[in-house]
């Protein structure tokens, strides 16, 4: 075991702001090991962070699985503001298309969401328009990434997707596992199920009632 003083030495506030600023410095100068590397270390290294990531999700083992819920809460408003940041610094493009739908004074990103949006009010369920940041590992770009749900209906822990085309894609395959992991209830709504809808409203109520049981 090493020596308590110099554990503490090697750990100390100070040092670990030294090692920070160069760090910083290193990547200001494009010398950081990750950015003079070869392609083909590059593309090594990435893979292999990427194997071990997804066989700690399958294990149940994901740091992102074995955090509580205000430690969640903490870091996806955290993400959230970043994110929201970046946007308005115009570092980074809005990353999702959104239409001119509006219901209520919320800008929506299609027409079938308005949908949704009216027939949940109509049933008196409390809903939230793109109010949480999960994180999910993306089996396609092998990476983990962030999505943003739909709607949260936070009486019942609920989250509603309306994916049309998109609900078999792999993609929303990853989205909904992890969603499901972080403990949220899940009903994905695509064109068989907005059919549906528009035929009787009143099965918004029993997808509901169905995720609940």
């Amino acid at each position: 075991m090493q020596n308590p003083e110099i554990c503490a030495k090697n750990h100390s506030p100070k040092r670990n702001k030294n090692v920070a600023n160069t760090l910083h410095n290193l990547g200001k100068l494009g010398l950081l090991p990750q950015q003079i590397e070869s392609k083909r270390l590059k593309n090594k290294r990435r893979k292999n962070v990427s194997k071990a990531l997804a066989k700690l999700w399958e294990e149940g083992k994901h740091p992102r699985q074995l955090e509580t819920i205000d430690e969640r809460k903490k870091r996806l408003s955290k993400v959230s503001r970043t994110l929201t940041q970046r946007i308005k610094d115009g570092i980074v493009e809005t990353p999702w298309p959104i239409k001119n739908v509006k219901y209520k004074g919320i800008r929506m990103r299609s027409n079938w969401e308005k949908i949704i949006a009216k027939l949940l009010e109509k049933k008196g369920f409390i809903w939230k328009y793109e109010n949480l940041v999960i994180s999910y590992f993306d089996t396609e770009r092998d990476r983990e990434a962030n999505t943003i749900p739909d709607f949260y209906l936070p009486e019942i822990n609920t989250i509603i997707e309306v994916k049309g085309r998109w609900i078999e894609s792999q993609r929303t395959k990853d989205k909904i596992y992890a969603i499901k992991n972080q403990g949220f209830n899940v009903i994905l709504i695509g064109e068989k199920e907005m059919d549906m809808l528009k035929k009787d409203p009143n099965l918004i109520s029993n997808l509901i009632r169905g995720i609940k049981q």
